[in-house]
């Protein structure tokens, strides 16, 4: 029984052999002319400029404040002095709505 096992355990590597060796030699016998080539179509590329221009605008917007304080400072100056109730105001602030109104 024992000659019956090894038997087969040898006869199992030999086939292993075999096969691994019409591999080799096929694989080796042939030469391939072809190349492998790829093709980066306008739409991908548009796609890849404009993902960058995207991260260029999102690290802008990240790295500006919330609140822009010198605005802010601005407008409690104005308010303050009067500036949105005076009559200039009034009179810009009027022909800019009739203006985008198409008045």
């Amino acid at each position: 029984m024992r000659i019956n096992s090894i038997a087969s355990q040898i006869n199992v590597e030999a086939v292993k052999k075999l096969e691994q060796e019409r591999k080799n030699v096929s694989g080796s016998g042939k030469t391939s002319h072809a190349k492998d080539a790829s093709h980066i179509s306008s739409e991908a590329k548009r796609l890849h400029e404009t993902a960058g221009d995207v991260n260029t605008v999102q690290t802008q917007v990240q790295n500006q404040p919330e609140i822009r304080t010198e605005r802010v400072e601005e407008v409690k100056a104005k308010i303050k002095n009067g500036f949105y109730n005076s009559d200039a105001f009034i009179d810009r602030l009027t022909e800019k709505i009739m203006k985008d109104f198409g008045l």
